[in-house]
């Protein structure tokens, strides 16, 4: 699949089929994210696959009502293992990297056949302790993967030039 047609065909997905999804497709998506550019190479990421149905209902408190994380066949835990460097531009490299990780693999989940859900909306502390993550590991984002269970429409979008200019914030 080209990257443009993985871009324009990838929604969010918040119904899931109970399929199992297998580990080597997990693998498949956790390889793109370790492919992706972190700052200064860094690599301090760490991608967690809760596939354990037991685990993924001990984690349901901590999802805020989003439910559908819970009933995929994984939930991804995207962390970052060093949140405090921060970069020049007073940005968390720990976060933009795993934030970029996770880009690269919606767009691989979505090339494979797979749907995610890209989530910020939970409660960090609970899950961290669920997954045995360190103190200083930073939890950056969730995604449920698996199967769709919803038909999509044609996602309407802004048009690039509500998001574009040359040479300065503003221009012709």
């Amino acid at each position: 699949m080209d990257v443009i047609v993985a871009i324009n065909a990838r929604r969010t997905t918040r119904r899931f089929k109970s399929k199992e999804v297998r580990k080597e497709l997990i693998l498949k998506v956790f390889e793109a994210g370790r492919l992706a550019p972190s700052a200064k190479n860094q690599q301090n990421l760490k991608f967690i696959a809760i596939t354990d149905p037991a685990m993924r209902e001990e984690i349901r408190p901590y999802v805020n009502g989003q439910n559908f994380a819970i009933e995929a066949p994984v939930l991804i835990a995207v962390c970052a293992l060093d949140n405090k460097r921060m970069m020049k531009c007073d940005e968390p490299a720990g976060t933009i990297d795993a934030a970029i990780a996770l880009s690269f693999m919606v767009l691989r989940a979505q090339e494979l056949g797979l749907s995610t859900c890209w989530m910020g909306n939970f409660n960090a502390e609970g899950i961290r302790k669920i997954i045995k993550a360190p103190e200083n590991v930073k939890i950056v984002a969730l995604t449920p993967l698996g199967y769709s269970d919803e038909e999509h429409s044609l996602r309407l979008r802004k048009h690039l030039d509500e998001f574009v200019s040359f040479n300065g914030f503003y221009s012709e």
